[in-house]
């Protein structure tokens, strides 16, 4: 049991990283809140969570767009904000 958990690795994300690859692995480590680390300093710089990927994945869709970045679903308000460009 102990070794078990020494062995965990949190699922984390980076703000650069594609929306989709994070997607594949809250799925595959069923985890309904991701922390977003900032890769050069190591801070956390937000948190994604099950309905913000949602909320992003139709916002996008409804918009055309196939793809997105971690960063910009972050805060429904940014989403909002880059998809009106």
């Amino acid at each position: 049991m102990l070794e078990e958990l020494l062995e965990f690795e949190p699922v984390v994300a980076s703000p650069d990283e594609l929306l989709d690859d994070m997607i594949r692995r809250m799925a595959d480590g069923n985890v309904t809140v991701v922390p977003v680390i900032d890769k050069v300093t190591g801070e956390l710089v937000g948190s994604i969570t099950d309905s913000d990927v949602m909320a992003s994945v139709i916002g996008e869709r409804k918009h055309g767009r196939k793809w997105c970045r971690v960063h910009q679903v972050e805060s429904h308000e940014e989403v909002d904000h880059q998809l009106a460009k």
